[in-house]
């Protein structure tokens, strides 16, 4: 996620608003008014003060438009005024909500205060440091990932780490405080909506080779609860496209392996990653469990796509191109548009020597997202292609170049002097 709305107009609206045009400043407003709601409302818990903590902002943010350095960053310079205003609110009101406590205390009443309390999301991040809420509101509430977060505090991706596993510490404590008290417990399936938004930002920067933030974001379910299959499973995922998996990727698919024995998509990876000269004998020890697995999913649901497709990743794996490839095939009818179903089905017509049927199905892994790694391998693929089979050079230079903007480190391995 995006910490600006990426609409066009911003930019040229924002020095418009810094020239002193209130038209313009009033279309910014427009834009960005809901997301800005949201982030307030998330702090404070209240819609009256929410629309108040806005309207001080914006109000503010007029006055100080000359200082803005960046134009096409407002929509995050204004949410970074409304935080800022609503975690003063935030202060402000506990403040009054301790003097009241005193006051009533003083003149001996039950302590029931007419300043209506917090929500329990507010009361959560009042209790944390101003950049320690925020940091926590940025990623966890909003899904920003953590280079994101640091550039939006002006920290470091370390710094902001420290003040979300300070946080988590302390949230897990106030929460299970609160959901002691009678009517205010929180949902029975929090745990598992934290776990799950991290493993989809895990996921997200994996699927980008973003390997560093995604073992970041697993390494946070596995500090919660180290067991996690899933988790362990998908660290074991991250290593990058011309790298073997290291002791660190087999050891946590080893552990997901001993918490799941019978997953099929634990054992389908486990194996692929003891392909590794040395590693025969468990290789084939997993290639016949993974088999058998997936033979009794399928004979239970002929379309279950996962067994589907650790089954053809397997047989590619043995150099059983043409069963692979019938499965392969069954899968990108079912989902054309499936990146990873497309490659695979790509890299088995090529491996059967059909390169003329395999360049249309890698260029069709192009029509998707091409920042992710099936993008990368199709680039790859027809860099190759081109180079070696059409002749065709400044196509393979073209795609060679793009695949070497694609890695995560642009070493010589991906680099179009490789032509």
């Amino acid at each position: 996620m995006s910490m600006d709305t990426g609409e066009t107009g911003d930019d040229s609206l924002a020095r418009a608003a810094a020239a002193g045009d209130l038209a313009a400043f009033e279309s910014l407003v427009t834009r960005h008014q809901h997301q800005l709601y949201r982030d307030a409302l998330g702090y404070l818990g209240s819609h009256d003060e929410a629309l108040d903590a806005v309207q001080e902002a914006l109000v503010g943010a007029v006055k100080r438009f000359h200082q803005l350095r960046e134009p096409v960053r407002v929509g995050s310079w204004l949410r970074t005024a409304v935080r800022h205003r609503s975690l003063n609110m935030l202060r402000d009101r506990r403040r009054r909500l301790e003097a009241h406590a005193r006051y009533a205390e003083d003149l001996g009443d039950d302590g029931r205060s007419e300043v209506e309390p917090p929500g329990p999301a507010a009361r959560l991040l009042d209790h944390l440091p101003q950049e320690t809420a925020a940091a926590f509101q940025l990623h966890y509430v909003d899904g920003h990932p953590l280079e994101a977060v640091a550039r939006e505090l002006g920290s470091t991706q370390a710094g902001v780490k420290q003040r979300l596993y300070r946080a988590r510490r302390h949230l897990r404590e106030e929460a299970l405080a609160m959901a002691r008290q009678q009517g205010d417990a929180l949902p029975d399936d929090f745990a598992a909506r934290v776990v799950a938004h991290l493993l989809k930002s895990g996921r997200e920067d994996r699927l980008h080779m973003r390997y560093e933030a995604a073992r970041a974001h697993f390494q946070e379910i596995l500090d919660l609860q180290p067991g996690n299959s899933t988790a362990l499973l998908e660290w074991g995922r991250t290593y990058g496209p011309f790298d073997l998996p290291g002791d660190d990727q087999v050891g946590a698919l080893e552990r997901a392996a001993r918490a799941a024995p019978d997953s099929l998509e634990v054992l389908a990876e486990l194996e692929l990653a003891c392909r590794n000269p040395g590693s025969e004998e468990r290789s084939g020890e997993l290639r016949a469990r993974v088999l058998a697995l997936a033979d009794r999913r399928l004979a239970a649901d002929g379309g279950d796509a996962g067994a589907l497709y650790c089954k053809a990743r397997l047989l590619r794996g043995a150099d059983d191109f043409a069963q692979a490839l019938s499965l392969l095939q069954t899968l990108v009818g079912r989902a054309p548009e499936d990146q990873a179903f497309l490659y695979e089905y790509g890299l088995c017509l090529s491996r059967l020597d059909r390169h003329g049927e395999a360049a249309p199905v890698y260029e069709s892994v192009l029509r998707g997202d091409r920042t992710t790694f099936w993008a990368f391998s199709a680039h790859r693929q027809l860099a190759t292609h081109h180079a070696y089979r059409t002749g065709k050079m400044n196509e393979a230079i073209r795609h060679m170049e793009a695949a070497w903007r694609l890695m995560p480190t642009q070493g010589e391995a991906g680099n179009p002097i490789y032509f």
